[in-house]
């Protein structure tokens, strides 16, 4: 009895067991089976999340993480919500596609930046640069206008002084016009008393030819009567008349030393005497050889010479030619048939001139030349008459440009003043050519006055 209870007990037990090893059996393989699944679905978390994030760079978003977990959000949602914001701010709207970022890209590559941060810098940097130009630009106005406000100030100061000069200009018009039409009044009373004066003279000069043709005819008989006289009386006393001597023939100076080696002779005659550089003389023996012939020409003297210093009271001559065998004595006479010392000259002096060589000329240096006329024993003219041997011509009055309109008075008066003087110095030139006088100039008057 105790023996099958025994075997009861362990039956059940083993039956208890088996059962018990069948399901931990099926408890086994429910398990495995929910652990491959849970392994795969581990796999598959991992896979899905290493397509998201790899397991090697979590580590740099750990602190984004702890951010996320902070505001509540996952990372991806999170991360999208700050992507968001991001372009937000960047373009404006959230609802970016990758065409747009391409473009934004392709912005960037053309400007030449790698970041947007690098663009907005590079944006600044220029918004700065373009500030600083605005600045210069205002800076650049302003000193402009300062000008402008400037110049406006001058422009009427200028417009001020040239309603003052023209209102000058106008009275001084006024004046010449009142002067001119006084004038204009005079010269018609003038032109008319003297149209009656000509009559007058005209009626007297017809009076007076008739009584000089009378008085002619009578003393034309008379001279007739005379000149018979004459011819009869030479006739009758040929051999005791004194025959002049011919004024050309006179003697002009003597030779007071000579110079053979050097070919030079020194003469009595200089500065005093009008001797001028160049003047040529021809050397006779005595003052009879100085004798015309039958054709009333003069024969040619012994030698030849030429003025080449001149001193007051006597000059250096050299020999240009001497008959050979019949040389330069002391005593010999020289003669020149144009040398005429008692003749005054007359001269016109204008224009400027360098008197003291320091090379400037001006018109005050003109009363030099003056006082070296003067002293030379020549006489000066104002103008250009019959009896002006001589123009002497100094440089040309410079003419400057015209002043303008709203120039000073004084400008425009001395402008008036030289130009004058142009015109004057041009007319007396004119003259001269056409009276055939000659003009001289500075040096050419000093060769000729010996200085």
């Amino acid at each position: 009895m105790a023996r099958t209870n025994t075997s009861v007990g362990m039956g059940i037990t083993v039956t208890l067991m088996g059962v018990m090893l069948l399901a931990t059996f099926i408890l086994a393989i429910v398990f495995y089976g929910k652990k491959q699944r849970a392994e795969e679905d581990y796999r598959r978390t991992v896979a899905e999340n290493n397509a998201f994030i790899d397991v090697g760079e979590r580590a740099q978003f750990a602190d984004l993480l702890a951010e996320a977990q902070r505001n509540g959000d996952s990372l991806v949602a999170y991360l999208n919500r700050i992507s968001q914001d991001s372009l937000r701010h960047l373009t404006g709207s959230s609802q970016v596609t990758s065409v747009d970022l391409q473009l934004i890209d392709e912005r960037l590559t053309d400007s030449g930046a790698n970041s947007l941060v690098g663009l907005l810098d590079k944006r600044e940097s220029r918004i700065v640069s373009l500030q600083d130009e605005l600045a210069k630009a205002e800076a650049a106005r302003r000193r402009a206008e300062t000008d402008r406000d400037r110049e406006v100030s001058r422009i009427g100061e200028i417009e001020n002084e040239r309603s003052t000069t023209i209102a000058a200009l106008n009275d001084e018009i006024g004046r010449y016009k009142s002067e001119n039409d006084r004038y204009r009044a005079q010269v018609g009373d003038t032109i008319e008393a003297n149209n009656g004066r000509v009559e007058q003279i005209r009626s007297e000069a017809a009076q007076t030819e008739a009584g000089l043709r009378d008085q002619l005819a009578d003393l034309n008989e008379r001279l007739l009567i005379q000149q018979d006289e004459l011819k009869r009386l030479k006739a009758q006393n040929a051999s005791d008349t004194l025959r002049p001597t011919d004024e050309y023939a006179l003697v002009d100076s003597l030779v007071v030393a000579t110079d053979a080696p050097q070919r030079q002779v020194y003469i009595d005659i200089g500065r005093d005497s009008r001797v001028v550089l160049g003047m040529t003389f021809e050397v006779y023996s005595n003052a009879a050889a100085i004798q015309p012939d039958d054709s009333g020409n003069y024969p040619r003297g012994k030698a030849t010479v030429e003025v080449i210093r001149i001193e007051d009271n006597s000059s250096v001559c050299r020999i240009i030619r001497e008959n050979r065998g019949n040389p330069i004595v002391v005593g010999d006479v020289l003669a020149n048939a144009l040398f005429d010392p008692n003749k005054t000259y007359t001269f016109v002096v204008f224009g400027n001139f360098d008197a003291q060589r320091n090379g400037v000329a001006t018109p005050q240096e003109r009363n030099e030349i003056l006082g070296l006329i003067r002293q030379w024993g020549g006489e000066i003219a104002e103008d250009m008459t019959g009896n002006v041997d001589f123009l002497v011509l100094g440089q040309r009055p410079v003419l400057p440009p015209a002043p303008p309109p709203d120039a000073p008075l004084v400008v425009i008066q001395e402008y008036l003043r030289k130009q004058r003087d142009a015109q004057e110095y041009d007319r007396l030139f004119n003259i001269a050519q056409q009276t055939s006088i000659p003009v001289l100039n500075e040096n050419r008057l000093y060769t000729l006055i010996g200085r």
